[in-house]
């Protein structure tokens, strides 16, 4: 897929879908889990979906 270009809307997830793509995120890329204890904020998780 180099070079293609997909149209995609951005949707922030909130909620029990924030925590499950949270703990996906953190599982494949434990790096993530480091900086959120770094910050009093919760991180925003957005999702891609392809338009169309």
């Amino acid at each position: 897929m180099a070079g293609r270009q997909v149209a995609v809307t951005a949707q922030q997830l909130h909620g029990p879908e924030r925590d499950e793509a949270w703990r996906q995120i953190t599982t494949a890329a434990p790096r993530f889990a480091q900086y959120e204890r770094k910050t009093d904020r919760e991180l925003p998780v957005i999702r891609l979906v392809a338009q169309g």
